[in-house]
């Protein structure tokens, strides 16, 4: 029965609001990046969060905390918008940020966005415990130590972080990228990323791999998932989170269910799925992962089902659109449409639990190859693009309807 429901639930969601055809985006508000004050966006009685949860009490609506704790003058404008319009927050606990020497942690930006969390009733996500080359700072990725001496130093890290803000953070990114390729190799086996344009992975390098009942795990993974549970307690929710994950025709798609459902079933203990989905706008056309063909919402939604089935929690870890160089006003608008259009779906899926963007200002926002591709929410006046008022709309629609109650 409980099934039935949440099936007819996701049905009601996604049937009344179909996607804006190219005659409803051309009509909509021809809304320019200084055209809202961003207090007025922040100060609604209903931002982001409370509408979600209106349509889908528990749904968590969020974003990284990029650009809080930013210049002072900044800094109230911005967590203003933030506790208006979030209920969750992604804050970094790096490796390579929280931990410059050996022993020697750095938790003050990590403190005040937890007070800050906590002051305004907003759920905590930690990204990442463990990551490859990239998370992990030199002394570390170069340091040459012996697998023994490797596992201290990751079972001091995380117990070191999760007995600190014990019964404090919600939920996190324990490992992060693991999946190389399409995730699978031709005999069946997992294909792990073993290296990146920036070096060797040292954890899987050194570590080395744990033969389970079926597959062969990254000890790393095995054991930062373990050491996790024990330091971290029951209550906090473990999750490894991926890219080109968010449909079943996404390169790692329906790898990384598999992978998910192996851990379970091997006794590791992962509580969750993130889904990164950083996405690209290029001639009109949504596109996850460089592929040509523009993302395909039914296979989203089919990908979203079978995790519902599985019984396995999903969060949409660090959703973004980039636009493309010198992006139109006409971008803005798919981009805003796009937005609001993942969002729907998102909130339809009884398995995706939070939904989160990578940072929702432009000025801070993620710049791949150093490229700006305006992805964000608010501009970097801070002023509502698209992206924000037609995500706005769309949850005040669905919370209007009685099938959104």
């Amino acid at each position: 029965m409980k099934r039935i429901i949440l099936l007819t639930l996701t049905a009601l969601l996604l049937a009344p609001f179909a996607a804006l055809s190219d005659t409803e985006l051309s009509q909509s508000p021809n809304v320019l990046r200084n055209s809202t004050s961003v207090g007025v966006a922040s100060n609604t009685s209903n931002g982001l969060a409370d509408l979600a949860d209106k349509i889908r009490p528990g749904f968590l609506l969020g974003s990284f905390a990029a650009g809080l704790n930013s210049v002072s003058n900044e800094d109230a404008i911005l967590k203003d918008f933030f506790k208006h319009n979030f209920n969750i927050m992604t804050v970094g606990v790096y490796m390579k940020s929280t931990q410059f020497k050996k022993g020697v942690y750095d938790f003050n930006k990590a403190d005040a966005l937890v007070n800050f969390a906590q002051e305004n009733q907003i759920r905590i996500y930690f990204h990442p415990l463990i990551g490859g080359v990239q998370y992990t700072p030199k002394w570390v990725n170069e340091g040459h130590f012996s697998t023994p001496e490797l596992r201290q130093i990751m079972k001091e890290r995380i117990t070191t972080i999760l007995n600190r803000y014990r019964d404090k953070v919600d939920y996190v990114d324990v490992v992060n990228e693991a999946l190389d390729g399409t995730g699978l190799k031709p005999d069946g086996q997992f294909n792990w990323r073993e290296k990146s344009t920036r070096g060797e992975h040292v954890w899987m390098k050194t570590m080395g791999m744990y033969q389970g009942k079926k597959y062969l795990f990254p000890q790393y993974l095995v054991d930062a998932f373990q050491i996790a549970r024990e330091a971290g307690g029951p209550g906090l929710k473990l999750h490894l989170n991926e890219y080109d994950n968010a449909s079943t025709q996404s390169l790692r798609g329906s790898a990384f269910l598999k992978l998910i459902q192996a851990m379970r079933e091997e006794g590791i203990p992962v509580d969750g799925a993130g889904m990164q989905m950083h996405f690209d706008l290029k001639d009109g056309k949504l596109l996850e992962g460089g592929f040509k063909a523009g993302f395909d919402f039914g296979s989203f939604d089919a990908m979203l089902q079978e995790y519902a089935q599985a019984g396995i929690d999903v969060h949409i870890t660090e959703f973004d659109i980039h636009l493309p160089l010198n992006p139109t006003e006409q971008d803005y608008q798919l981009q805003g449409k796009y937005y609001a259009e993942v969002l729907r779906h998102a909130i339809a899926s009884p398995a995706v639990k939070s939904f989160k963007t990578w940072g929702f200002t432009d000025k801070y926002s993620w710049k791949p190859n150093n490229v700006d591709g305006h992805p964000l929410m608010l501009d970097a006046q801070f002023q509502p693009k698209p992206a924000y008022l037609m995500s706005l709309e769309l949850l005040k629609t669905l919370a209007r309807t009685p099938e959104g109650h």
